[in-house]
C-alpha cells in the first residue's frame, strides 16, 4: 500500500496520502472542479459540481483497477483542513508505447510510471504543496521498484518547467526515445504538443532521503482542458 507523508510548516502542516475512501474521492473531485471547470470560462455551465463528482468517482475506480494511484494533499491549520493538491501515478498511459522485441512481439515493462492529473489550489501556491506531492509520488514509485517517471508540461508553463527541473526532471535521452513511442504516450495521456520530461529514480536514495521533502515551489498554472481530459479517459476504457 502507498504510504502517507506529512510535512510541517511554521503555520500549517501538509499531508499527502492515497485516495482511498469515498470522502477522499469527493475531495479530489471538488478540487479538480474548482481548478479545471469553475475557473474556465469555456467550461462554465457545461457540467454541474455534482455530476463532476459522479464522473470522477467512476473514472477513479476505472483507473485504480488499471494500476493507477491518486494522491491527495491536504493542508491543516488553525482554520481547519482543506484539499490543496492532487496527482496520479499511473502505468496506463504506456499502453502500446513500447518498441517491439526482436520476435516482433510488443515489449512490455513495469519499470516506468507516468505522473498525470496534477492539480494544485490556486489560492495555496508557494506553500510546498507541489514538492510534497511529488515527493510522495517518487517515494511510492521507488517503493514499487520503478526506475523512471515521465510527465508532460505545457511549453509556456515556465513555473512548472522550472519546478520539475529543480527536482531533476529533464528531457529523455536517445536510449529512452528508441524504447518508447513518445507520440503514442502523448496521445494516450491527452498531452499532444506538450514537453516530455523524465527522471531516473534510485530506490535506495528515494526511500532513505527526505532532505528535499516539501521544498517550496509549485506547478504554476495547471488547468487542463476538460474536453481534452474527457477524451483521454475514454481511450483508457
Amino acid at each position: 500500500h502507498a504510504a502517507a507523508f506529512a510535512r510541517k510548516t511554521s503555520h500549517a502542516s501538509i499531508s499527502v496520502s492515497p485516495v482511498i475512501s469515498y470522502s477522499d474521492v469527493l475531495a479530489l473531485a471538488d478540487l479538480r472542479y474548482n481548478e479545471w471547470i469553475a475557473t474556465d470560462d469555456h467550461s462554465t455551465g457545461t457540467i454541474s459540481a455534482n455530476a463532476f463528482r459522479m464522473a470522477t468517482a467512476e473514472i477513479h475506480e476505472e483507473r485504480k483497477s488499471g494500476g493507477a494511484i491518486a494522491f491527495l494533499a491536504r493542508l491543516t491549520n488553525s482554520g481547519g483542513e482543506a484539499a490543496v493538491g492532487a496527482a496520479e501515478l499511473s502505468p496506463i498511459e504506456f499502453e502500446n508505447t513500447y518498441a517491439k522485441t526482436t520476435t516482433g512481439k510488443d515489449k512490455t515493462t513495469t519499470n516506468a510510471l507516468y505522473v498525470t492529473d496534477v492539480v494544485s489550489s490556486s489560492s495555496h501556491r508557494r506553500m510546498g504543496v507541489g514538492g510534497a506531492l511529488m515527493t510522495s509520488l517518487e517515494q511510492e514509485a521507488a517503493r514499487q521498484g520503478i526506475g523512471r517517471l515521465f510527465l508532460h508540461v505545457e511549453e509556456d508553463n515556465a513555473a512548472a518547467l522550472d519546478f520539475y527541473r529543480s527536482r531533476e526532471y529533464g528531457f529523455p535521452g536517445e536510449d529512452v526515445l528508441e524504447e518508447i513511442d513518445t507520440d503514442r504516450l502523448a496521445e494516450n495521456a491527452g498531452t499532444v504538443g506538450q514537453i516530455l520530461m523524465s527522471k531516473v529514480l534510485s530506490k535506495q536514495q528515494m526511500i532513505s532521503s527526505s532532505s528535499g521533502i516539501g521544498s517550496k515551489g509549485g506547478f504554476g498554472s495547471n488547468k487542463t482542458k476538460p474536453k481534452q481530459k474527457q477524451k483521454q479517459k475514454k481511450r483508457k476504457k
